[in-house]
Parts: structure tokens; C-alpha cells; sequence
């Protein structure tokens, strides 16, 4: 996995304004996986509860995360080096912020740039198998 100074390929690849976000949250205190996997399923819950049937709303790429997402936790161990974990947390928080670079569900490509950050992540750590299909 690759380590912190290589970081900077990847915040680049997301643009200042994403990438700025993306800092904040890797800097954040890491949290349990367990709670990470709640936050993901709470968030799509309300996703879908909140705007289900809203042509607006890409609910089908919101689930993709979603999974992806999992997928990308159940990496965390033990022996997952620090960085790695940090930038796998930023990118799960990256998909629940509803006020991130782009309104989760303020237009129909709401999840772009959460699919964005969560793919720039998958390929940053090397699982290219997690990567979430943007249409």
C-alpha cells in the first residue's frame, strides 16, 4: 500500500476543492470500522427514504457505493498500515457527507464525486476489483 507521500498524486487527481475536503477527513480520529459500515447503511437508508422515486437522484449509484464502500472497510485490520486507513475512512465519509463538493441529492450527479473520491481511493491502495461503475 502505498504511503503518505505518495498522497499527493491522489489529491491531485480530485481537484483543489475535493481534495481539501478529502485532507480534513483523513485527518479526522479513526474510527472503528463497525461504525463506519452503521454510518454507510444509515446514510443510504435515508438516502433512499428521503428520495426514492426522484429521477434526480441516482439511487442505483448511491447503492454502488454503498457497497463498495463495505467492501473497502472490510480491508481495515489490525494490520492495516495507518495511512490506508485513514484515506479509506476520509473516502466512506466523503460518500455520507450530504454537503460535500457536490450535493449528494441536490442534482443527478450528486454521487459522481462520491464515486470519484471513493475510485481514487480503490486505486490509490492498489484494489482495483472495488471500483464503483460510473455511468
Amino acid at each position: 500500500m502505498p504511503d503518505a507521500s505518495d498522497d499527493e498524486a491522489l489529491l491531485s487527481s480530485l481537484g483543489p476543492e475535493v481534495a481539501a475536503i478529502v485532507q480534513r477527513l483523513a485527518a479526522e480520529p479513526l474510527l472503528p470500522p463497525e461504525r463506519l459500515a452503521v454510518a454507510v447503511d444509515g446514510y443510504l437508508a435515508s438516502v433512499h427514504a428521503a428520495h426514492d422515486g426522484e429521477p434526480d437522484v441516482d439511487l442505483e449509484l448511491a447503492a454502488a457505493i454503498a457497497a463498495s464502500a463495505h467492501r473497502l472497510i472490510e480491508l481495515i485490520g489490525p494490520s492495516t498500515p495507518e495511512r490506508p486507513r485513514r484515506l479509506i475512512q476520509a473516502a466512506v465519509r466523503y460518500f455520507i457527507l450530504e454537503e460535500d463538493a457536490e450535493p449528494d441529492t441536490g442534482s443527478v450527479v450528486g454521487f459522481d464525486d462520491d464515486a470519484l473520491v471513493l475510485n481514487a481511493v480503490i486505486l490509490h491502495i492498489g484494489h482495483d476489483e472495488l471500483l464503483v461503475p460510473i455511468p
